[in-house]
């Protein structure tokens, strides 16, 4: 008799994790076929797919392609310019994360760079600003599982960035000096980041009068641009490093 319950027990198990296979392997192919409609800038009808199969993926515990959802329509909506919207969605998986504890690092790191964006977009800069310091401390609390301080740097970068379109140039210097300190710690070889980063101290002293430095540190960028192969080198005039 025990040995019955046992295979029925295994056998049922087996069943539900075939089903949660195949309802993960569903959802999967519609998530591609919403990708493959965004290629072809079908944003609207990749919406729609999004929005089909999004609580389909929560109410199955498929928390990581929950995940990729929530992040995809924040992607999709920013795409077509409807911030609001992006906002939306951005936000939302930042608060499952808090609940589920997603494992896709990267998607919600750069989740946090997105929306941040989108909020400078709006002019909404406080906002902007405290998603770039909660990007911060999410590297920072999930550091092993990312770029390490390279990724950190970046973080570090943006927030300077904030705090100088908010007029505090100060502060953006501070936060320059710990992505430099940070990046060159983990780095033996030039890198874009540290091209942005220099340019970025170069126009922080340029507005504070400080101009033989703002100049060093221009020459500086331009150094590390002329090591960069031309494939890799951006020139991203916002500042920010998304």
């Amino acid at each position: 008799m025990r040995h019955l319950l046992s295979l029925f027990t295994i056998l049922i198990s087996n069943c539900l994790l075939l089903n949660a296979q195949s309802d993960s392997l569903e959802i999967e192919t519609f998530f591609q076929k919403g990708l493959e409609l965004e290629k072809h800038r079908d944003f609207e009808g990749a919406r729609v797919i999004y929005l089909n199969i999004v609580e389909q993926a929560k109410e199955k515990k498929l928390h990581e392609s929950y995940a990729k959802i929530l992040n995809q329509l924040g992607l999709n909506y920013t795409a077509s310019r409807q911030l609001d919207s992006a906002i939306i969605w951005y936000e939302l998986l930042h608060e499952e994360d808090k609940l589920l504890h997603f494992t896709n690092y990267r998607l919600i790191y750069s989740s946090f760079r997105y929306l941040g964006a989108n909020y400078s977009r709006m002019k909404k800069l406080l906002q902007s600003l405290q998603v770039f310091k909660n990007c911060v401390n999410y590297v920072k609390q999930n550091i092993s599982h990312l770029n390490g301080d390279v990724e950190l740097a970046r973080a570090y970068n943006n927030v300077a960035v904030s705090y100088e379109v908010l007029g505090d140039t100060k502060t953006t210097l501070t936060y320059l000096d710990s992505a430099l300190k940070d990046l060159k710690e983990n780095l033996d070889k030039p890198n874009e980041l540290e091209a942005h980063i220099y340019g970025n101290k170069g126009n922080a002293y340029k507005k504070l009068g400080f101009f033989d430095e703002a100049a060093d540190y221009m020459l500086m960028q331009e150094d590390v641009y002329k090591k960069l192969p031309e494939a890799v080198v951006s020139y991203n005039d916002w500042g920010w490093v998304y």
